[in-house]
């Protein structure tokens, strides 16, 4: 006869239970609407799978060189080369981000039941579906968004630790911790900074309990603490370049968690601004790991950070899923039931908004991908994107589109992500001056056209001269300085003040909507 359960042995099964069902029905909400597309449209992805091609391919990018893989921000590209050579990129990427979306519903709910027990979890879930597909994600930036739900499970497993230790937990810890730092550093390091404050805080009520603490949650996370120091990769150029304006350090506790693309998404404002009402007002919860002193810390670096500086951006950004992190522990253990509708409501929304603007955005990639059947196997392309959104309006997911080129044809990539020392490659030697990566962004950005160029001439408090003259003799030199490097110019968004400057030893071979091919020496 099987021995029946005891009260405890039951409750935890069914707490067990909840906490899984919980993270599977978020897991469905958000990973779905990857069946409706060949690739997720996700901003810096095409990029990423560019970068994963040029590692691949060695031959054809003799320029290139990869970082290797013993470093942090290189989980993404590991799985696109590895996993990629054995079920295709498409669904390497694919499974990669189901990873994602599976360890962020698997933390969120888990660190609420940990830190606040099984009510919160029930409260709490209703505001997690952006927790889960958040617009980290949106943004392709999935080496982070991996970082971050991994370090959110090992504040889970910490608690778990303090309260129950066992080898196993410690086992856990470890090891998403480790994982955090392969994915990337910078959600390890704010870890590290709140299992600090944590300390600080337990042992200024008793110092028995912080030994405890230190022995068996802290000491489990020494191997990626030696792994983050071992392995530091200097920055090129910490220059601060943008501080951001109040409002939108406001604003993008919003655009840069809970919305995703399109105005669709717009009834995540509810849970965003519900949550932030509930949590200041229970701002004072003695939470583990997000006390108050905590969530002062993360909101004051927050505001202090700068969003970019040379080569970085997003920089104070983040710190939000920490901030959105310590607020969701603060929601209390029942709620009206209308607001609970609302947010249900909210959640499908939601969801179903993600499949929407899957499907749209994936319209823009095929307008974008249009010419390759005339562009030449490893041709020497220099895409040039003036209309990054597309039909986004939170997400430049044009941006990064023609690494699809690279990867159907073989081309050049000059726009890859080569200049800083945790990208996935880097130049063996620096391109010409204008010809890198950020410099040829930053100038598509300035000279998109003559009346932005003449607009910002004026800002600037140029008023002599002919400006439109000016526009069209440094569109002239820059045609001068890349018609001997690249064969192909792929041009989306440009205006005719643009195109017509383009030599006549380029001829155009294709032109569709706002995508205009040019090809050396064809007739």
């Amino acid at each position: 006869m099987t021995d029946r359960p005891t009260p405890r042995e039951a409750l935890l099964r069914s707490d067990t239970s909840l906490v899984l069902a919980c993270s599977a029905a978020l897991f469905v909400l958000c990973a779905w609407p990857l069946l409706l597309v060949d690739q997720p449209p996700y901003q810096d992805v095409p990029n990423h799978l560019a970068a994963a091609h040029v590692i691949a391919h060695p031959d054809f990018y003799p320029e290139l060189i990869a970082n290797g893989w013993f470093r942090t921000n290189s989980a993404l590209f590991a799985w696109l080369v590895f996993v990629g050579r054995a079920i295709g990129t498409t669904w390497a990427v694919r499974t990669f981000v189901w990873i994602v979306l599976a360890v962020n519903a698997i933390a969120y709910p888990r660190m609420l039941y940990e830190l606040r027990g099984r009510s919160a979890v029930l409260t709490g879930a209703l505001f997690l579906a952006p927790f889960v597909h958040n617009w980290f994600v949106s943004m392709g930036m999935l080496n982070f968004a991996l970082g971050a739900g991994l370090s959110m499970l090992v504040i889970a497993l910490m608690e778990r630790q303090r309260r129950s230790p066992s080898i196993a937990t410690a086992i856990g810890i470890a090891g998403c911790a480790s994982g955090a730092w392969w994915s990337h550093t910078m959600p390890l390091l704010v870890l590290h900074v709140l299992v600090m404050i944590e300390l600080g805080v337990t042992a200024s009520k008793s110092l028995a309990d912080a030994k405890h603490l230190v022995k068996v949650a802290i000491l489990p996370l020494l191997p990626a603490t030696v792994l983050a120091l071992a392995s530091q990769d200097a920055a090129a150029n910490g220059r601060f370049l943008h501080a951001p304006p109040v409002f939108d350090l406001f604003y993008n506790l919003w655009a840069e968690w809970f919305y995703a693309y399109t105005h669709v998404s717009l009834g995540t404002l509810a849970p965003c601004l519900v949550l932030g009402g509930l949590a200041i007002r229970n701002w004072k919860m003695p939470v583990p790991f997000f006390s108050p002193v905590a969530l002062v810390v993360l909101a004051v670096v927050y505001v202090l950070l700068p969003d970019a500086a040379k080569g970085w951006f997003y920089i104070n950004g983040r710190l939000i899923p920490f901030v959105w992190a310590a607020l969701i522990v603060r929601v209390p253990d029942r709620m009206p039931r209308v607001l609970e509708g609302v947010l249900a409501v909210a959640t499908l929304s939601y969801s179903v908004s993600l499949g929407v603007d899957f499907v749209r955005l994936a319209r823009d990639r095929a307008a974008y991908t249009k010419a390759l059947p005339h562009v030449a196997e490893r041709a020497r392309l220099l895409p040039l994107t003036f209309k990054t959104k597309g039909t986004s309006d939170n997400t430049r997911h044009l941006s990064q589109a023609w690494g699809l080129y690279v990867v159907a044809k073989n081309t050049a990539a000059p726009l890859v992500f080569a200049t800083q020392p945790s990208y996935a490659v880097r130049y063996r030697t620096l391109p010409d001056v204008g010809l890198s990566q950020v410099e040829l962004e930053d100038w598509f950005g300035a000279m998109k056209s003559e009346d932005k160029f003449c607009a910002e001439m004026r800002s600037d408090g140029v008023t002599t001269g002919d400006c439109k003259k000016t526009f069209r003799e440094y569109w002239s030199t820059f045609f001068d300085r890349v018609k001997g490097t690249f064969d192909h110019l792929l041009f989306w968004g440009a205006g005719e003040d643009i195109l017509g400057l383009v030599p006549p030893a380029y001829q155009r071979t294709f032109a569709e909507g706002d995508l205009v091919l040019f090809v050396r020496g064809t007739r």
